[in-house]
């Protein structure tokens, strides 16, 4: 079977976005669990249990501490230094249960769950959007009903 000139045109450019795609995906580093020794300023994402991202951040000089805010630091804790805040509602079980929001505005420190944090590349890792304050959606649903009622 012979292909003809827009068969042979279609499948080169179909192996050479092949070629793209695999070249750009061989740069991005995925998150990695943390190294056994951590080191201050290391990136770090911020995790819940059920795997979505709520902050980012960095290991903290407070590391090493044996406790911090009043909690005992252990091979399963450290302390980072959240630069940002991605789901401010999002709840922190080391500290009594209590919303990211909580913690005032970034930068601020926190004991982590280190099964809870994942070193990533900020050159090519993309962060996900924050989220929308929940007073900001609030007040624009009270607005867009009143308008429309």
């Amino acid at each position: 079977m012979t292909l003809t000139q827009e068969q042979l045109n279609y499948a080169a450019r179909d192996a050479y976005a092949s070629l793209i795609l695999y070249q750009y995906l061989a740069k991005v580093n995925p998150p990695q669990r943390l190294p056994l020794n951590l080191t201050d300023s290391l990136p770090v994402l911020l995790y819940t249990s059920d795997g979505t991202i709520v902050a980012h951040g960095q290991v903290s000089t407070h590391r090493n501490a044996s406790v911090f805010d009043g909690i005992n630091i252990t091979s399963s804790r450290t302390v980072v230094d959240i630069l940002e805040v991605l789901v401010p509602g999002a709840i922190i079980s080391t500290h009594q249960r209590r919303p990211l929001n909580s913690f005032g505005h970034s930068p601020f420190s926190l004991v982590c769950l280190r099964s809870h944090l994942r070193t990533f590349n900020p050159a090519t890792f993309r962060l996900p959007p924050p989220s929308l304050p929940t007073q900001s959606i609030d007040s624009s649903l009270i607005a867009f009903a009143t308008r429309y009622s």
